[in-house]
């Protein structure tokens, strides 16, 4: 059953016409998605590297003292472009997300359609399914792209020790991979608690979302209808950011920790590097770069705004 509704919907992927709607749609989104991950790179940059402040991975001699000092050190060691590096396959995971999406959207929903009439009613049922709907189809887009953000990961991050890049393309990440067939399972390093973390992001923007627009003109025309949803949906986003970011800098630590030599590695698993963070390096080391990250959201969707306003000109 589930292979003939995968086997209609890749057939229809194959045989769209170039000039169909869904390659359309699906360029648009992918466009957009480019956009918007290539203004926010430089946050995006930034963010990863306080969240990974390591002497001998980032060839500093002294920890980072802040975001404007990261911000100094990679200006002053690699230019501009250093503030965009690793942005190619930040973009290009969003092919795969989008044909990912289109293939099981409808297998996804069919489940959750099912196991939401199985289920015995009780209070927040709706909420709960709709939670748990996302979390399945975030888990599983994200066990597609995940070696891409892995690989991403890696590329930034790996310095020789005088501060230089150690990786010049992503090809050369990948050859390392190859080269010690063992450290493949490394792609995945972080995956768990990646899923662990879509759950509570989806409740908790879900949630505000949900208030914010009870309390904002949300349902006017114009303008003011629509500055009213993108200030909630932004409160929304920025909430359960906040509230997830641990999850994604332990993530971070252990696709970082991944690639050295298994006796040499400081964290057993996601428990293990959340405990140790916490107690060596205090609670706050959890939220480094969640500024830039609230930050880099902001600008991710101003700049979708930007540019539907300027497509949808163009159009009209």
């Amino acid at each position: 059953m589930a292979a003939g509704v995968l086997g209609g919907k890749l057939a229809a992927l194959v045989t769209a016409p170039l000039d169909g709607s869904f390659l359309r749609d699906f360029i648009h989104g992918w466009v957009k998605g480019a956009v918007a991950k290539t203004v926010s790179a430089p946050l995006e940059t930034v963010k990863l590297l306080m969240q990974y402040d390591d002497d001998d991975e980032l060839g500093e001699r002294e920890p980072l003292d802040g975001a404007l000092d990261c911000v100094r050190r990679v200006y002053g060691r690699d230019g501009v472009r250093g503030f965009f590096r690793g942005n190619g396959p930040n973009v290009l995971r969003y092919v795969p997300t989008q044909g990912f999406n289109f293939l099981t959207k409808g297998l996804v929903k069919r489940w959750m359609t099912t196991l939401y009439k199985a289920t015995p009613d009780f209070p927040g049922k709706k909420f709960a399914h709709g939670v748990l709907a996302g979390g399945v189809a975030g888990a599983l887009s994200l066990s597609v792209v995940y070696p891409l953000d892995f690989l991403r990961t890696q590329f930034v991050l790996c310095k020789n020790l005088d501060g230089t890049p150690r990786y010049e393309t992503l090809g050369e990440v990948l050859d390392d991979l190859v080269a010690a067939p063992a450290d493949l399972p490394t792609l995945y390093a972080g995956f768990a608690v990646s899923v662990a973390g879509i759950v509570p992001f989806r409740a908790i923007y879900f949630t505000v979302n949900d208030a914010l627009k009870k309390r904002l003109p949300c349902r006017h025309d114009g303008w003011k209808g629509t500055a009213a949803k993108f200030v909630a949906a932004q409160g929304a986003a920025l909430a359960a950011a906040y509230a997830s970011y641990p999850l994604d800098t332990v993530r971070r630590r252990l696709q970082a920790d991944a690639r050295r030599p298994p006796g040499e590695r400081r964290y057993k698993g996601s428990l293990d590097c959340l405990t140790k963070i916490y107690r060596v390096e205090g609670v706050g080391a959890l939220f480094k770069g969640a500024g830039y990250n609230a930050l880099r959201t902001i600008t991710a969707a101003l700049s979708l705004v930007v540019y539907g306003e300027a497509t949808k000109k163009k159009r009209g």
